[in-house]
């Protein structure tokens, strides 16, 4: 249930709440937020829920990810179960420009995967584990964390996007994004870490049926990382010729760039990609012995969202078959 005032004079509040049958466990969002000056939007507002958490909301959206379950039981998600709230300032002072700074308690419990729920095209396949790509020792122990500590943090973040949201390959525009997250015992947390990531996509008009993409992605950290707040790399979304989430680590960077050609008098697309990056757990992301993950491929759009990838590794020679991806959504 959510209530929108369009003058903004009475503050807009929402409460879901479902049952999850297998946690055996009622889960809620309860949240209002207030508008106190609508020409350059400011807003005031806050939260308090029990729900699924997961890091992978850059990846993909729930929506998506529901697509994939039902259909061919892939969750690409790795979740754990947050309780607490979060209060918060945003601020629009241009159209172009979101500011945000928010303050979040969460007390975190460990959530077993389900491996044998049902979906349309799945047949007999089993959905995976939580975490199940980490190494085991270092999961377990994360496991043992998850169900015994509690993390408060202060999170900042910019948007600057001159994309039109209604056509994102119109015409050429920026998306830039940056975060720094921060936790430490005087925010009453059990971590001390600072956790930053900055995004820039290009999207480049060649001419009227071609359009040149680029992004660039670099995320660090300072501190000890939980598990749940580590970087992955691989797959969906980000090395497309790899595992999924096959590489983790405390710092990263990341570059794609993409080719994409309009067909005439149709809504069809092909693209032809690369993908590079670099990731560790060491304090210095540039050395000799921390190797560079790249991998090319081809894609086709069937409109702007739905989308089909074929991509293979470049850094191997076996065990290195090409990875197939479709996506219902443009994540860039």
């Amino acid at each position: 249930m959510r209530f929108d005032d369009r003058d903004s004079v009475l503050p807009s509040f929402w409460a879901l709440g479902g049952y999850a049958f297998e946690s055996e466990r009622w889960r809620y969002d309860f949240g209002l937020e207030q508008t106190i000056w609508r020409e350059r939007p400011l807003a005031v507002g806050g939260s308090f829920y029990r729900r699924l958490a997961s890091g992978d909301d850059w990846l993909l959206s729930d929506d998506e990810n529901l697509v994939f379950t039902l259909l061919v039981t892939e969750d690409f998600k790795d979740y754990f179960e947050a309780e607490g709230g979060s209060a918060y300032v945003h601020f629009k002072p241009l159209p172009t420009i979101t500011l945000e700074t928010r303050y979040r308690f969460e007390r975190t419990k460990w959530l077993d995967a389900q491996p044998h729920l049902w979906s349309i095209l799945g047949g007999d396949k089993l959905f995976a584990d939580n975490f199940g790509r980490v190494e085991s020792a270092f999961r377990q122990q994360s496991i043992a964390e998850i169900d015994s500590t509690e993390n408060a943090c202060l999170i900042s973040r910019v948007v600057f996007d001159t994309r039109d949201p209604d056509d994102l390959f119109a015409k050429s525009s920026w998306h830039l994004t940056g975060e720094l997250e921060w936790s430490d015992s005087d925010l009453n947390s059990d971590f001390d870490y600072r956790r930053y990531r900055l995004a820039v996509s290009r999207y480049q008009k060649v001419h009227r049926r071609v359009m040149l993409l680029l992004r660039a992605m670099y995320g660090g950290s300072d501190g000890y990382l939980p598990m749940y707040k580590r970087y992955y790399l691989g797959g969906l979304g980000t090395l497309r010729g790899y595992q999924h989430k096959e590489f983790m680590g405390n710092r990263f960077w990341m570059a794609n760039a993409e080719y994409r050609i309009d067909f005439p008098r149709t809504d069809l697309a092909a693209v032809v990609f690369w993908d590079g990056a670099q990731i560790t757990d060491c304090t210095k992301l540039i050395k000799r012995d921390v190797e560079v993950k790249h991998c090319l491929g081809i894609g086709v759009f069937l409109g702007d969202d739905l989308r089909i990838n074929l991509a293979k590794r470049l850094d191997r020679s076996s065990d290195d078959d090409p990875k197939v991806y479709v996506r219902f959504e443009h994540k860039f």
